[in-house]
């Protein structure tokens, strides 16, 4: 008889436990609180990547599939048990077809349209778990599979990534159907509500016994204050800082800097800004896990440990520092649960770095056991008016293998598309990703992603990087990340210093035609994109006899002078130009008509005063109906 109820007892359990996968991915998704938890299996990922080293990471379709079957592309095959738990598409087609073929299965469980993925309004594939933004679309519904899973795709597919994490071979759980249950079902919604909280703070949702400090403190440059202690274990569970705003733009001198327990070296030592997410001292990321909501600086990373706590911060003093005392209002969220043994504890690792020719960047390269769940990425480009460095791919080796390879920077953050308008082309902030900003006349962009149930584990070391640039890591670039994962140790690392923290300016700041934006335009039109002499010209165009007037947004990171010139086409259409700062005149009426196309480049117009980031120039055209000024592009250069 006790046999049999010890047999029934392992038939409820194996049950129990084949049903744990679903539930307990998306669990993932929203349980805050587990993000420190260790886990098993070999995270994975299928993409396109150009297996030559070159650029074709999606471009042609040469390596956007594993293997044929007939017409139809095999983009990923996993041997079970396993899960995906991120799928990232850059959009071509909306009407191919995706197959998922699971445990061998002669039909496939799902069969869909490949951008209903995506599309977040169809159960279960529901925003913001799944969508799209800044030129990308992603999912992470995660998919289990018991044996196998084979996904293949009907139509031409592009660029493309799919991770997945294999678990332990003795793992029992339930293949992905579209028949959920209602627990399941609670879960996804529970995600859902989760996720559309980004910018807000969630944690009474998640946390019981939630304890809050609050303090005020002022520093001046110069000056360090210890902003919370706790002589016991417990988990700091959230952040919020107000009063940075109050710091001048380009001031990065202040320092978050955090202990646990007996450590030696600092577990968190980032400049406040990077580690909230700023974009060259504005205000930028609002995500889930931390950034700026309002006037508010949040992280909401879960922080165990099981003895004790410190954080403080350090005012270091840069040269362009603000000056007199500034206050902060500072709120700790914490609880007295202990750090346990299945958990790591919270670490960042801050660097900025030009990194050498023919080296990819390093975010982050450390030995033990964790876990890597985020990265601020921050990206001054030094060649004037582009931004081809994010055209390098990522990878990750894990335990000593490459496990995953990307297929483009923007591409990293679930983007695509950069340049293109409505795609990567500002600022834009999503629960688990983003863009920082953009700008190709400064030569400016960065993302952001948080890891939940993708995070990556690791158990002997790990090692994630970027190209810069396209191929062979060749385009110059000054780069600043904040890397965040869960290990046993805490880094060693290069303490931030005023010289390191000082935002890089461009000394040149070059509007390609394409990228002027335009202020004000009377009486004329705007021809944008066009090919010239092969390259991309801005075209301004009379209607008729009277002048025109194109107004020119012209944003730089510092204030000051700027000596102005352009680079431009004398036609046989072209009519007579002047340049103005405002009321004041730069130039005099110039005749650019010329019987044959001739390139005048670098033409010196003088001197540009400007204030607040941001300066204007207007351009006046005159001549006969349709008299064109064709304009490459427009130098700034700081005097």
């Amino acid at each position: 008889m006790l046999k049999f109820y010890i047999f029934l007892v392992m038939i409820v359990f194996v049950q129990w436990s084949q049903a744990q996968g679903l539930f307990d991915e998306i669990q993932q998704l929203y349980r805050i609180d587990q993000l420190p938890q260790y886990r098993a299996g070999i995270v994975e990922q299928f993409s396109s990547y150009d297996r030559t080293g070159k650029n074709d990471d999606g471009f042609k379709g040469t390596y956007s599939y594993i293997r044929k079957e007939g017409d139809a592309l095999v983009i990923a095959e996993m041997k079970g048990p396993g899960v995906i738990n991120r799928i990232y598409w850059a959009a071509t087609s909306f009407q191919d077809t995706i197959q998922f073929f699971f445990d061998n299965e002669k039909d496939p469980r799902i069969n869909m349209p490949f951008y209903n993925l995506f599309a977040s309004n169809q159960f279960p594939f529901l925003n913001p778990v799944c969508g799209h933004e800044v030129g990308g679309y992603y999912c992470y519904l995660p998919i289990p599979y018991e044996k196998s899973c084979k996904v293949v795709f009907h139509g031409k597919m592009n660029f493309y990534q799919l991770q997945y994490r294999t678990y332990p071979e003795d793992t029992k759980i339930k293949t992905f159907s579209m028949d959920w249950g209602e627990r399941e079902k609670e879960a996804l919604y529970n995600a859902v509500r989760t996720w559309n909280k980004y910018g807000n703070n969630y944690l009474n949702d998640v946390y019981e016994n939630l304890y809050t400090k609050d303090t005020t403190i002022e520093l001046c440059s110069g000056e360090t204050t210890k902003i919370f202690e706790m002589k016991k274990g417990g988990r700091i569970v959230g952040i919020e800082m107000d009063g940075i705003n109050t710091l001048e733009k380009n001031d990065n001198g202040l320092v978050i800097k955090a202990k646990w327990d007996n450590e030696n070296e600092w577990a968190i030592n980032a400049p406040v800004k990077d580690f909230f997410g700023y974009f060259f001292g504005e205000k930028s990321m609002c995500s889930l896990l931390s950034g700026v909501s309002g006037n508010t600086s949040y992280t909401y990373y879960p922080m165990p440990f099981r003895h004790k706590a410190i954080l403080e911060l350090e005012y270091l003093k840069p040269e362009k520092s603000s000056p007199g005392k500034h206050k902060f209002g500072i709120k700790i969220y914490y609880t007295n649960k202990l750090k346990e043994r299945t958990e790591g504890r919270f670490y960042t690792y801050w660097k900025r770095e030009i990194p050498q020719d023919g080296e990819p960047y390093e975010f982050l390269s450390v030995t033990g056991k964790g876990h890597y769940v985020g990265t601020i990425f921050r990206c001054q480009g030094l060649t004037a008016g582009s931004t081809g460095f994010f055209e390098g791919d990522d990878t990750a080796e894990v335990d000593g293998k490459l496990r995953i390879h990307g297929t483009g920077s923007e591409e990293f953050f679930n983007g695509g598309w950069y340049a293109v308008p409505d795609h990567w082309d500002m600022a834009r902030s999503l629960p688990a990703n983003g863009c920082l900003g953009f700008s190709v006349p400064m030569s400016r962009t960065g993302g952001y992603r948080h890891y939940f149930s993708d995070k990556l584990s690791f158990q002997e070391n790990f090692k994630l990087t970027i190209e810069h640039g396209p191929v062979g890591n060749k385009f110059p670039a000054d780069y600043s990340s904040v890397a965040f994962y869960y290990a046993e140790k805490a880094p060693q690392q290069e303490a931030p210093t005023a010289n390191s923290l000082a935002y890089p300016q461009p000394k040149v700041i070059k509007f390609n035609g394409i990228y002027i934006p335009i202020q004000a335009l009377t009486n004329g039109k705007i021809i944008n994109g066009q090919k010239v002499g092969g390259k991309s010209v801005i075209i301004l165009e009379t209607l008729n006899d009277k002048p025109m007037l194109a107004k020119l947004e012209l944003n730089v990171p510092d204030d000051g002078q700027y000596k102005l010139s352009a680079s431009y086409y004398s036609t046989p259409s072209s009519g007579e130009i002047r340049f103005m700062q405002r009321q004041c005149e730069l130039t005099d009426w110039k005749n650019m008509k010329q019987d044959k196309e001739t390139y005048v480049e670098k033409d010196d117009l003088g001197i540009l005063h400007i204030t607040n980031g941001s300066g204007t120039v207007t351009v006046y055209l005159r001549g006969i109906a349709n008299s064109q000024f064709v304009m490459d592009h427009l130098l700034l250069e700081k005097l």
